[in-house]
């Protein structure tokens, strides 16, 4: 299996991209990204997860909003 990915891999490449993902590789990519850099959140959704913890009292667990 790990032969015919590679040959998928190293196929010639659509015009103008530079690699050629197999099943699962961006979703991947994207997780780890997400682990370093958080999952990015509109101001006012934030604002609304903000009143809901506050609401049921689980505040604390929401983490502060980043720029």
């Amino acid at each position: 299996l790990s032969d015919f990915m590679e040959e998928v891999r190293t196929s010639e490449k659509a015009e103008g991209q530079d690699r050629i993902y197999t099943h699962g590789e961006k979703e991947l990519q994207n997780r780890e990204k997400v682990l370093v850099q958080g999952v990015p959140v509109q101001e006012k959704t934030y604002d609304e997860m903000q009143m809901i913890a506050d609401y049921t009292g689980a505040a604390d667990l929401l983490p502060a909003l980043c720029d």
